[in-house]
């Protein structure tokens, strides 16, 4: 659907943006995520979607905190 994939395109631009202002090769974030080079390529071109559990590793690995908001509206509920 056209909102995941939006999610999706601005997950991997700010997980690249930040891989390159810590100036780290693609080899050593996918080591730190236990993902593959050819794995984290995929996902950051985005050629396969994030799962949660994939996209929490990636965000660690670049020292981030990955933060989830869902709204109804009325209410946001932050994970």
């Amino acid at each position: 659907s056209a909102p995941m994939n939006y999610l999706a395109t601005e997950l991997a631009w700010a997980f690249r943006a930040r891989r390159v202002q810590l100036n780290l090769p693609l080899r050593s974030v996918a080591k730190r995520a236990g993902l593959t080079t050819p794995q984290l390529h995929r996902l950051l071109t985005g050629q396969h979607n994030f799962t949660i559990r994939t996209a929490v590793r990636i965000a660690d690995a670049l020292d981030l905190d990955l933060r989830l908001t869902l709204t109804d509206g009325s209410m946001d509920l932050a994970a």
